[in-house]
């Protein structure tokens, strides 16, 4: 008995080990993006402009991949390009785009998230 429970201990600190979790070789961010930023953190577009925002990432210590960065929850009538953020890199460019026709919309907290870090701009139509 005394056999099976060690083996099992052993299995679940390999296992534990492996998900990055505190306590057993390493940190819950070990190997992703720890932060992102943006810049500016509020951006009112009218009808068919564009207007870029400068983004920003923080790496964990372990992780050294080109990073991509995606918007949501844009209002309506908003548009955004991805940004893949080069490895040696830590910055990149988010454009929002309204729509030609986009209607006047109030300001709403956007999400633009890379390996689960996210930073809110708000984002509004003003005609």
């Amino acid at each position: 008995m005394k056999k099976i429970i060690g083996c099992m201990i052993v299995a679940f600190a390999a296992v534990t080990a492996n998900m990055g979790l505190v306590g057993c070789g390493g940190g819950a961010n070990k190997g992703k993006v720890s932060s992102v930023t943006a810049d500016p953190t509020a951006v009112t577009l009218k009808p068919g402009e564009s207007k870029d925002v400068k983004v920003k990432v923080t790496r964990g210590a372990d992780y050294k991949d080109a990073v991509t960065v995606k918007a949501s929850d844009l209002p309506k009538g908003v548009s955004a390009t991805d940004t893949t953020i080069a490895k040696d890199a830590t910055e990149g460019t988010v454009k929002l785009t309204a729509a030609a026709d986009a209607a006047d919309v109030a300001e709403k907290d956007a999400k633009l998230t890379a390996e689960g870090a996210t930073a809110t701009v708000k984002v509004g139509v003003k005609k």
